[in-house]
């Protein structure tokens, strides 16, 4: 069953994979690329799944050496460990524990070209307007 209504587009599908696939990082499963937020491990992630989803850990990735068989990514100490691993999370789920508002998680989609995340990081971060600005902007312009 396929629905599509505007820029939205829903299929039934298992609701299971994206859970095991993250578990299967979480329980270290078959995973090959250490992930460190500044000198901390931050966990284990698979180098499939984070180059299917962004086009700079592909390219990051297929360069790199391997040291006993992992790659390393190593993500800035000033980016929170905790905004990292709800990126991860990202993409792995395709969903998000943390709001799309934060500013940080804005930036390593935009700096990943994870190009769904990041539109969905600036939808959120629009805020309505001011009540009082548009009460005055209309009576001042009508």
């Amino acid at each position: 069953m396929i629905s599509t209504i505007g820029n939205y587009r829903y299929e039934m599908m298992d609701p299971l994979w994206t859970t095991q696939l993250w578990n299967a990082a979480l329980e270290r499963q078959l995973t090959d690329v250490d992930i460190y937020v500044g000198r901390k491990l931050l966990m284990e992630a698979h180098q499939v799944i984070l180059s299917a989803r962004s086009p700079i850990l592909a390219d990051l990735l297929s360069k790199m050496k391997k040291h006993n068989g992992k790659a390393t990514i190593t993500f800035e100490a000033d980016i929170d460990s905790y905004t990292v691993q709800h990126f991860l999370y990202f993409l792995y789920t395709g969903s998000s524990k943390v709001h799309f508002s934060n500013k940080q998680f804005l930036t390593l989609a935009n700096m990943h070209e994870v190009e769904t995340l990041s539109e969905v990081c600036k939808l959120a971060m629009v805020s309505s307007p001011d009540v009082d600005e548009v009460t005055n902007f209309l009576l001042a312009n009508f």
